[in-house]
């Protein structure tokens, strides 16, 4: 029987991978420079979705890093003022507050059931929610409350959304 080692191959992904979360500690409390155009993030995307479906999976490994515990929002929803996401922080819980999104995207599966989502000012963030079973649909409009945005380990910036309570189709 033959038999493949990975092991190297792993060993460098996972030292890539916490240099990427070493670098986006780094940027905590920044506000991203490198916001894509809507133009760009859809093109981007909808290409990655069309590649995705004739790609042999051979030692494909799905990564994702779930962050530190923290406690959740407890503000009532009545009293969460809307942000956009050109406000949002990097790596920061942005408490009492809430986003307004619908996709321009269909969604795509891969550690998690991601989407290009845009507010109604017109900016575009990649939607990366951790704990995702569901497909919602090809286009959909929810409501996210305490946001956080992250770096991705791909590169780039996404909203993560790690609490199913986060998260409400609309």
């Amino acid at each position: 029987m033959d038999v493949y080692n990975v092991t190297e191959q792993y060993t460098e992904l996972i030292n890539r991978q916490k240099q990427t979360l070493q670098e986006a500690k780094k940027r905590q409390g920044q506000r991203p420079r490198d916001r894509k155009s809507r133009e760009h993030a859809y093109g981007k995307f909808m290409v990655a979705l069309m590649l995705s479906g004739n790609r042999e999976q051979k030692h494909l490994v799905h990564s994702s890093f779930v962050p530190p515990a923290y406690l959740p929002c407890t503000t009532p929803m009545t009293e969460l003022r809307h942000v956009a996401i050109k406000d949002l922080q990097l790596e920061t819980h942005h408490r009492g507050t809430y986003l307004l999104l619908r996709s321009i995207t269909p969604p795509r599966r891969m550690t998690a059931i991601m989407a290009v989502m845009e507010d109604k000012n017109g900016d575009v963030i990649m939607l990366e929610p951790i704990m995702t079973e569901k497909d919602h649909g090809v286009v959909f409009t929810c409501f996210t409350g305490f946001p956080r945005l992250k770096s991705r380990l791909r590169g780039g910036i996404c909203l993560a959304l790690e609490l199913s309570t986060q998260f409400r189709l609309l």
